[in-house]
């Protein structure tokens, strides 16, 4: 009966923990890339589909000659075609402190006129 009484705590006190854990990790990311945050060009790198998860967008970015990577997850009520972003250029807002906090806007996509870098749609405005 006390070892039963001992292992309910333990998994309790542990899931506590992972719960604690994961929560402040979801808080530093938001308040991160609300506060501290720049932007970068990325590029999506491939189209993933996994078998018990939401399929998703890979992209990659660089900060400081340093390569980053994010995943966007894909609603096909959203995006119909998702290939059609594969090798395409977009918008990244990344954390200036951590830059693997990052999210890629694919509403923002960048393109190549001649010699200058254009950006289709107006980013938004940086909070102050």
């Amino acid at each position: 009966m006390k070892k039963k009484i001992i292992l309910n705590s333990i998994l309790i006190i542990g899931i506590f923990i992972f719960v604690y854990y994961t929560f402040s990790l979801i808080t530093e990311r938001r308040e991160l890339l609300s506060k501290n945050y720049n932007f970068a060009i990325g590029k999506v790198t491939s189209f993933e589909v996994g078998a018990k998860v939401s399929p998703w967008l890979a992209y990659e970015f660089e900060v400081n000659s340093k390569r980053y990577y994010g995943t966007y997850s894909i609603d096909y009520n959203k995006i119909k075609n998702p290939n059609t972003y594969v090798n395409k250029y977009f918008l990244v807002k990344y954390s200036t402190v951590k830059p693997k906090y990052n999210e890629i806007n694919l509403n923002s996509p960048i393109t190549n006129k001649g010699n200058r870098i254009s950006l289709d749609t107006t980013p938004p405005l940086p909070h102050e």
